[in-house]
């Protein structure tokens, strides 16, 4: 058992994506897998330079864990800066259509079990207990674009930060006002495609 934070994020919108081209053939698969590549490899960057441990990526989601001095800050200052980096995400396919992604997340901070089970060939490496249930809540509440911390996240930054109340001890983050003392990712312009 060990204290962190957790950044628990769900991408939109590359099921139509996958759906539309698949009409396309191998070209279609190509397409998709680039735009892919391209989104989660920024969330990875971003997430990699402020210490972010990535714990589980399925689907079109992924679960990071901050550990160490304000984990909190860090993972609700890393949860602006992907929100930001992304927030225009889309990619032009011509005679197709305009495919855009984004995202909400959840950050929540606590009491956490990291495990390792399975055979010496596939193990599995995963996260338990209150705090994983705790942040699945908060991103569920969030809808596209937003970040939602649990009660114990926003407990942790509450005297820095600005947000709105959307269920009993979890907020929607508007602003941090301070910035955390690691090496954060900052945002950067990027073209897209």
């Amino acid at each position: 058992m060990g204290q962190g934070a957790l950044l628990f994020a769900d991408v939109s919108g590359s099921t139509a994506l996958a759906e539309r081209l698949s009409a396309l053939g191998r070209e279609g698969t190509e397409i998709v897998t680039a735009t892919l590549n391209d989104y989660f490899g920024t969330m990875i960057r971003i997430i990699q330079q402020a210490g972010g441990d990535l714990l589980t990526f399925g689907g079109d989601a992924l679960l990071v864990l901050f550990s160490g001095d304000d984990h909190s800050l860090v993972a609700a200052h890393v949860a602006l800066d992907l929100l930001h980096e992304l927030r225009d995400f889309q990619r032009h396919v011509p005679g197709i259509g305009t495919f855009p992604l984004s995202m909400h997340i959840g950050v929540e901070s606590g009491r956490l079990a990291l495990v390792s089970a399975g055979m010496p060939g596939a193990l599995r490496y995963s996260a338990m207990g209150h705090t994983v249930n705790s942040v699945a809540r908060a991103e569920g509440y969030g809808g596209s674009g937003e970040l939602v911390l649990g009660p114990h996240a926003w407990a942790a930054v509450a005297d820095v930060a600005e947000g709105t109340a959307v269920a009993a001890g979890f907020v929607r983050l508007q602003r941090l006002h301070r910035r955390p003392t690691c090496r954060c990712a900052q945002p950067t312009t990027r073209n897209r495609r």
